[in-house]
């Protein structure tokens, strides 16, 4: 289950900060798209190699709160 901890805003991304299964993520959105990055507990992206994995596969953050993953 995905955790929403706190959504971040840097210039023009949006980053929600969130775990899953212990650890964090970030998903990052620039406009165009959203990404998912391993972070830490600050928020801080730790690899910027992007997380492909089904439940990562998503047009919006929101998309990671609403029970479907």
């Amino acid at each position: 289950m995905n955790v929403f901890i706190k959504k971040i805003v840097d210039g023009s991304r949006i980053k929600t900060l969130f775990t899953r299964n212990g650890k964090y993520y970030i998903a990052s959105n620039n406009g165009m798209e959203t990404l998912v990055f391993p972070a830490n507990k600050d928020g801080e992206i730790t690899d910027f190699t992007e997380v492909i994995e089904r439940w990562a596969c998503i047009h919006d953050a929101s998309e990671l709160f609403s029970g479907a993953y």
